[in-house]
């Protein structure tokens, strides 16, 4: 098996994973909006409504999920930066991809990125999104969950695929 690096063009790249692009700019604008509002309108460590099972919480997340690695936001944003450049690495080179997978790798660079722009900016993530009992989170967060999900649901279609296209 011979693996071929081929040079995309840009504007080539654009066309070709329009889909994802605009599920990116949609999501990232969407998560970084309501965080926006969330710092403007709640207090850091309030809640809105005060009781319930779903309310706004403004949070300041100094680690990853579930709060692990707090403190260390030096190595979560250089782990950001190398998970955005796998994304990018496994998505730019690929010939064509359904819309499946574009909403997915848009999905997951959004969320990536989201969260990688609070880490720079504020040395935090903001959280927000309440669901008693479980853990804060914000869009960012859904949007890589539901990006991992879906990628691993079509693991084995799209690995055969990436097979496929490398040895072309």
């Amino acid at each position: 098996m011979q693996l071929r690096a081929e040079v995309v063009a840009f504007p080539e790249f654009i066309l070709r994973h329009r889909i994802g692009i605009i599920t990116t700019v949609v999501a990232l604008v969407m998560d970084q909006a309501a965080k926006l509002a969330v710092m403007k309108t709640i207090p850091l460590w309030e809640s809105w409504p005060k009781d319930g099972g779903f309310r706004l919480t403004h949070t300041a997340n100094f680690g990853s999920t579930l709060d692990l690695f707090s403190g260390h936001t030096i190595a979560l944003v250089i782990v950001s930066m190398i998970g955005i450049g796998v994304l990018m690495a496994l998505h730019w080179p690929r010939p064509k991809t359904g819309v499946r997978i574009q909403v997915t790798f848009g999905l997951m660079l959004a969320g990536t990125v989201g969260n990688l722009i609070d880490r720079v900016i504020f040395g935090h993530v903001t959280d927000f999104i309440d669901v008693v009992p479980w853990f804060i989170f914000n869009v960012a967060d859904v949007s890589i969950l539901i990006g991992v999900i879906s990628f691993a649901w079509d693991i084995p279609g799209e690995a055969r695929r990436f097979l496929d296209d490398i040895k072309k």
